[in-house]
């Protein structure tokens, strides 16, 4: 979040008049026309869109038409450039080195901003090695890099480590740092720190009086660290004492400051202050995005006080912000306390609100509460938008079969096993000496249910005549393709047992050695107690 936009640095030097009127033309095959004379805007335009191919062709007109006397050696040095920075924004070191040396065995001398097109695309490599290389390039010609091509250099840095060497680096090479250079140094710090550590605030404040020592004032992006940094050590004394400081210097805070603030304060159930600070966005003409109306209806909601939290998912939906992360605490409040009406109104009016779901958390956590409330046709429905818009698996049905067992809702049980096998044709009946047997056809548009699955069909079928159990291993091997475990046979022979069915209980009992299956304690129980 705190990432500082790429400093590029720009040939702003103006053109000579001779060199403005060319115009360029790309047919529709891509190949490259160029008409009338060759022209360094085009060039700088070609380089900033990383279309070597194109600035080449260019260059190399250039080239044929420039003056080869000392006069023009400073247009030949910039031409060069450019077609380095094509380079560069291609991401083509190995080019951008080649041509580099092309421009040297010219004659041609590097320029400082020469050298900051490479030593940025070394920083974007994330090689820094090679960046020292030439920075010590640099040197031995007598140039040193601008803070801002340092600066690029530190933030690519991947370990506080390198960052340290590359910022006292500056020092030594008498580069003034800034402020971005202080901030992204400190952003690292922040990265590799644990903030449960007491230390780590501590260090961070010693980076902001090195800072002032060198006589630089902390920034918008300074304080939002540190805000942050506060935060998330749950300091929020200290927090609070860094925001004072930014409104005695009168720096607003800026989106990601308030984000945190919000964050901060909804994670401490101090709903009042996260309420407050969403109120300060507003009078300040940022539009809260969802997020932030998301985490104060959820502070309300730890703080038992579902009415702030209804309160604040109506301005979202007024204000035309309203997600159904917003809806989504308050439909687990009243899920906790049982309070069933109150969250199908709120579904509904996220229906007629036309709230999109875009996420399998959110389908989940719906279908979790209405499970929670024993709403089954409800979850069902839920489950079969779910499906519908891609998010459902394996593990969700699994979750709602659960869920329809524990209510003993065998009927909705047996849909849902329906629809998980083959999309709504998969479980077939048969009658079989008056006895229903379930069947999976295994069709393959479905969700091919897994090991967990079966292992709850059969654990429900325990009460029922073993051949329905026995029916459904079978269908395991042949149509399911899972391989069933002990425990699958366990639930089978249970069945065998609650009925008494012993000449059942022996062939499972053998089918299990012929596969290789190893009986366990409760296998032998459950054949003993079919003979009791």
């Amino acid at each position: 979040a705190f990432r500082r936009p790429v400093h590029r640095i720009r040939l702003r030097r103006p053109l000579p008049a001779r060199l403005s009127t060319a115009v360029l033309d790309f047919p529709g095959s891509g190949e490259t026309k160029l008409h009338a004379r060759p022209n360094v805007q085009d060039l700088d335009r070609f380089a900033e869109e990383g279309d070597v191919a194109s600035a080449r062709a260019l260059f190399r007109q250039m080239l044929e038409s420039a003056d080869k006397g000392s006069a023009g050696i400073s247009q030949l040095r910039e031409c060069h450039t450019l077609l380095i920075r094509a380079h560069v924004n291609a991401g083509d070191l190995p080019g951008a080195e080649a041509s580099y040396e092309k421009m040297t065995q010219e004659g041609i001398s590097a320029s400082r901003e020469t050298y900051g097109e490479i030593l940025e695309l070394c920083a974007r490599h994330k090689d820094l090695l090679k960046a020292e290389v030439w920075l010590n390039r640099m040197q031995a010609d007598g140039l040193i890099p601008c803070t801002a091509t340092l600066n690029l250099i530190l933030e690519h840095c991947e370990t506080l480590d390198d960052a340290s060497l590359w910022f006292n680096a500056m020092q030594e090479l008498g580069i003034p740092r800034d402020v971005g250079s202080y901030n992204t140094v400190m952003t690292i710090y922040g990265r590799e720190s644990n903030f449960l550590r007491t230390d780590t605030l501590l260090r961070l404040g010693e980076w902001v009086t090195l800072m002032r020592d060198d006589g630089i004032l902390p920034d918008r992006r300074t304080y939002a660290l540190l805000v942050d940094a506060c935060s998330r050590a749950g300091n929020l004394v200290q927090m609070q004492g860094w925001l004072d400081e930014m409104e005695q210097r009168s720096i607003e805070p800026d989106r990601y400051t308030f984000t945190v603030l919000v964050k901060a304060f909804s994670e401490a159930k101090m709903a009042a202050e996260a309420e407050a600070c969403i109120e300060a966005m507003r009078e300040r003409g940022m539009d809260p995005e969802p997020l932030f109306y998301e985490m104060v209806v959820r502070s309300f909601c730890d703080t038992r006080n579902p009415q702030g939290a209804q309160r604040w998912v109506d301005v979202a939906m007024d204000s035309g912000r309203a997600s159904a992360s917003c809806f989504l605490p308050l439909i687990e409040y009243f899920a906790e306390i049982h309070r069933a009406t109150e969250v199908k109104e709120l579904l509904s009016t996220m229906e007629q609100a036309g709230v999109v779901y875009e996420r399998r958390d959110i389908f989940n956590s719906i279908i979790k509460n209405l499970g929670k409330l024993g709403l089954i046709n409800e979850m069902m429905q839920w489950l079969a938008r779910m499906n519908f818009a891609g998010y459902a698996d394996v593990q969700t049905y699994n979750k709602c079969l659960t869920t329809c067992l524990a209510q003993n809702d065998q009927k909705a049980a047996d849909r849902l096993l329906q629809q998980m096998v083959s999309g709504g044709s998969g479980i077939t009946e048969s009658k079989a000496k008056d006895t229903r047997v379930m069947e999976a056809t295994g069709d393959q548009d479905g969700i091919a249910p897994n090991d967990v699955t079966c292992g709850l069909i059969l654990k429900n079928m325990e009460q029922h005549t073993p051949d329905r159990a026995v029916a459904f291993l079978f269908s395991m091997y042949t149509r399911l393709k899972v391989a069933p475990s002990v425990t699958h046979y366990n639930h089978a022979l249970r069945a065998c047992a609650h009925h008494g069915d012993t000449r059942t209980a022996e062939q499972l009992y053998t089918l299990m050695e012929h596969e290789g299956i190893s009986p366990d304690y409760r296998s032998l129980d459950s054949l003993a107690r079919a003979y009791a």
